[in-house]
C-alpha cells in the first residue's frame, strides 16, 4: 500500500456556537469563496496505553467521511505538520494497515494500540479562490468527542489551512493567513492554544517524574543534554527512512554514529561497561545502515562524474552497466536496512538508549556536583591527538591497505570530534573554550578531505569490479580504465585538503 505525504499549514480558532463567519470575499486577492454543504466526519484515534504518540506530538486516526477519508498520521515539523495518509480499509472490522504501524514503530516498538477517543465533526468547507486557483480553505467545525473512558465534550472551532497545490510563496502564504486571521478575530474568534482536537478531547497528559539533571555546568547536566540532543535524531529520521525521504538514511546513520562517538569520547567520564554495551548495540544498527548508504554514495559519485567525462572515451554502455549494478545493490541493501529497523533487536537498542538517557551513568570518580569544564576539555584534546596519531602513522607508510585503513580511522575520529563539539557547544555550561569550539569547523574540512579520498578509492574498486563483469560478457573495457585513472587527481586534491586540515588542528 502506497503512503501519501503532504505538509499541513493551518491555524485554529476557538469560536462560540452563535458566532457568524465573516464575509471572506473581502480579503485581498480573493475573487471567489466556494462554500460547501456541511459534511459529517468521524475519526477514531489510536495510541499506546502510555500515550507515547501523544507525548511525541503525533496523532494517528482512522477517518471516515469527506474527501480525505483514510488512515492519517501527523508528525510535527516546525510550524507545520506532515500528514501521512493510507487508503481506508474495507469491511466492518478496523484493521490498521501495516504501513501505518511501521511509520510510527520507532515510538511504539511492538506495544499494542488502543482507541483513545472518537470525534464526530460537522464540517463546512469554504474554499478561498484567487483568479487561477484555490489558495486556502476555511473549515467551520462543530465537534463532539467521546473518550474511551466515556467523557464527552462539545465545541466549535474554525480552521484555516493553506492549499498544498497553491503557488503562493512563503511570505505570501503567511500574509494570507494573517489577513484571514484578522477577519476571524474581528468576528469574535480567538486564536486557539490547542495543538489538536484529540488533545483537547483527552485533556492534559499525566505528568511523568523526571530525574533532576543537576546544576548548569555540571558534568551530569552537560552530558545529559548533549546525549538527549544526539539521540533525538533517531526518532526524527527513522520515520523518514521508512517513507523513503531523500538523505534520511544518511542522517539516521549520522545520528547513530554521533551517539557512538559521544560514548567513545566520554568513556573516561562514564560507566565504561554501560557505555560499551550501548555502543555495541548501536554498532549493529550502524552496520545495517552502512551498506545502503555506501551504495547511495557511489550512485551520487557516478552521477557527479558522468557530467565530467568525455563520452568519446567513456561509453554509454559502461555508464549503464555501472548504474544498473549500483541501483540493484542499493535496493538490496535498503531492503536489508529496513528489515533491521523492523526487528526486535533494533527496538531493544532504542529501549537501551532511553534507559541510558533517563539516568546518564557517570563514572564512579564523578558525583553530581562534578564540573564539566575540565573533563570535557581533556576529552576534546584526547580526540585531537587520536586524529594526529592516525594521520602521522599513515604518512610514514607507502600507499597500501594499511595506509588506507589508517586514513579511514583518522576520518572516523574527525567525525567523532565534529559531532561531539556540535552537541556539546550548544549546551549551557559546557565551556569548551573558543579554540576547542573552532576545532569543529577545522575537523569538518579534515573529515571532508578524508571522506573524498576514501570515496574515490571505493569508486575505483567498484569500477574495477564492474570492468571484470564487462570483460566476462565480452564487452570493451577501455572505458573502465579511463574512469579508474581519472580518480588519481581527485585523490591528490583530497590529500592536499587533509594536510591543510591537519595543520589547522
Amino acid at each position: 500500500m502506497a503512503l501519501e505525504a503532504q505538509r499541513e499549514v493551518e491555524r485554529k480558532y476557538d469560536v462560540s456556537a452563535d458566532t457568524q463567519l465573516p464575509d471572506l470575499l473581502e480579503l485581498p486577492d480573493i475573487s471567489f469563496v466556494d462554500s460547501q454543504e456541511p459534511v459529517s466526519l468521524e475519526a477514531i484515534y489510536f495510541d499506546t496505553p502510555d500515550q507515547v504518540l501523544r507525548r511525541n506530538r503525533i496523532t494517528l486516526r482512522r477517518r471516515t467521511g469527506g474527501a480525505d477519508a483514510g488512515w492519517h498520521v501527523k508528525f510535527p515539523s516546525g510550524e507545520s505538520r506532515i500528514e501521512i495518509r493510507a487508503v481506508l480499509d474495507t469491511g466492518d472490522d478496523i484493521e490498521m494497515p501495516e504501513e501505518i504501524r511501521d511509520i510510527v514503530s520507532v515510538f511504539v516498538r511492538g506495544q499494542k494500540f488502543e482507541r483513545t477517543a472518537t470525534l464526530k465533526t460537522s464540517r463546512t468547507f469554504h474554499y478561498l479562490h484567487s483568479d487561477e486557483e484555490v489558495l486556502a480553505e476555511v473549515c467551520d467545525d462543530v465537534v463532539t468527542s467521546v473518550t474511551a473512558s466515556g467523557q464527552v465534550k462539545r465545541w466549535r472551532e474554525w480552521e484555516v489551512e493553506l492549499e498544498n497545490s497553491s503557488s503562493l510563496d512563503g511570505l505570501a502564504a503567511v500574509q494570507l493567513l494573517d489577513d484571514v486571521e484578522e477577519k476571524l478575530i474581528v468576528a469574535g474568534a480567538e486564536r486557539s492554544l490547542r495543538a489538536s482536537k484529540v488533545g483537547f478531547a483527552l485533556g492534559p497528559l499525566p505528568e511523568t517524574a523526571e530525574r533532576p539533571i543537576g546544576k548548569k555546568g555540571s558534568l551530569r547536566a552537560v552530558l545529559t543534554l548533549a546525549f538527549h540532543s544526539a539521540a533525538s535524531g533517531l526518532t526524527y529520521w527513522d520515520p523518514l527512512v521508512r517513507r523513503g525521504e531523500p538523505d534520511a538514511l544518511h542522517q539516521l546513520r549520522v545520528s547513530v554514529r554521533t551517539l557512538r562517538g559521544l560514548l567513545k569520547v566520554g568513556r573516561k567520564m562514564l560507566d565504561e561497561d554501560r557505555a560499551r554495551s550501548l555502543s555495541d548495540q548501536l554498532k549493529v544498527t550502524g552496520q545495517a545502515l552502512g551498506a545502503a548508504r555506501d551504495a547511495e554514495v557511489q550512485l551520487e559519485i557516478l552521477d557527479e562524474r558522468v557530467d565530467l567525462w568525455d563520452h568519446d572515451t567513456v561509453s554509454e554502455q559502461a555508464i549503464a552497466r555501472m548504474r544498473n549494478r549500483l541501483a540493484s545493490e542499493q535496493e538490496e541493501a535498503l531492503a536489508a536496512a529496513l528489515e533491521h529497523l523492523r526487528s526486535p533487536e533494533y527496538f531493544a537498542t532504542l529501549d537501551s538508549v532511553d534507559a541510558f538517557l533517563a539516568d546518564i551513568p557517570l563514572g564512579s570518580q564523578y558525583d553530581d556536583a562534578a564540573r564539566a569544564r575540565g573533563p570535557l576539555r581533556a576529552a576534546v584534546d584526547r580526540q585531537v591527538r587520536r586524529i594526529k596519531e592516525h594521520v602521522e602513522a599513515a604518512s610514514a607508510l607507502d600507499e597500501g591497505e594499511e595506509w588506507v585503513e589508517l586514513l579511514h580511522e583518522a576520518r572516523k575520529e574527525a567525525k567523532t570530534l565534529r559531532y561531539m563539539i556540535r552537541h556539546l557547544e550548544a549546551v549551557p555550561g559546557s565551556d569548551l573554550g573558543g579554540h576547542r569550539k573552532a576545532l569543529r569547523v577545522r575537523a569538518t574540512g579534515l573529515q571532508d578531505g578524508l571522506g573524498e579520498h576514501r570515496d574515490s578509492l571505493g569508486f575505483q574498486a567498484f569500477v574495477r569490479s564492474v570492468a571484470l563483469e564487462a570483460a566476462a560478457a565480452n564487452e570493451d573495457t577501455f572505458s573502465y580504465g579511463v574512469l579508474f585513472a581519472a580518480e588519481a587527481p581527485v585523490q591528490d586534491r583530497a590529500l592536499r585538503r587533509v594536510r591543510q586540515g591537519l595543520k589547522s588542528l
